[in-house]
């Protein structure tokens, strides 16, 4: 069946109209105003000829790749746009218990070794050679450094996926096939 008919005018012209338009009014191009015919009298018009405006390339396929692509694409965009303003968050909270202590804390224990007397002084370095340091651990500040490190790669990482899968869309919605 045919979208279009061709309705006449008195002026000799005919007014492209189509099955949405039965019923209504319209005007032509001298300016009259033509009435619509209904579905049953749009039969009896003459069939317009097919138009590239109006032909099936003039239309966007919307297939279920170029859908996929484009839901797919602003659902990437936003999962990962999501996960990187967590793991940046998780970065500036591991930042804030990154800087290095080491300066305070020696400065701390050297106070404490300077208000002993020798004997005192004396009987703390043999506990300490006796018991030696103790279990070998990571400092929390270079272990939140390690942490911030990895969070700022994550967080990137996810930014540039957000990009992926926004230039997805993008390209889905506007560059199909026409």
């Amino acid at each position: 069946m045919a979208d279009a008919y061709l309705l006449p005018c008195g002026c000799g012209k005919k007014t492209r109209v189509g099955k949405a338009q039965a019923g209504q009014v319209v005007a032509c191009e001298c300016g009259k105003t033509l009435s619509v015919p209904t579905l049953r009298g749009l039969r009896n018009l003459e069939l317009a000829p097919v138009s590239k405006e109006s032909g099936p390339a003039a239309r966007p396929t919307w297939g279920p790749w170029r859908g996929a692509s484009f839901s797919g694409g602003l659902a990437l965009a936003a999962v990962a746009l999501i996960l990187s303003g967590l793991n940046l968050s998780y970065y500036y909270g591991a930042k804030f218990y990154s800087d290095d202590p080491s300066e305070q804390i020696i400065g701390a224990a050297s106070d404490q070794l300077n208000k002993l007397v020798a004997v005192e002084l004396l009987e703390e370095w043999n506990n300490a050679v006796k018991d030696g340091l103790g279990p070998v651990h990571t400092p929390f500040w270079i272990a939140a450094q390690e942490s911030a490190k990895i969070y700022r790669w994550r967080s990137i990482a996810f930014a540039c996926l957000s990009l992926v899968g926004l230039a997805t869309a993008i390209t889905a919605a506007f560059f199909g096939r026409r």
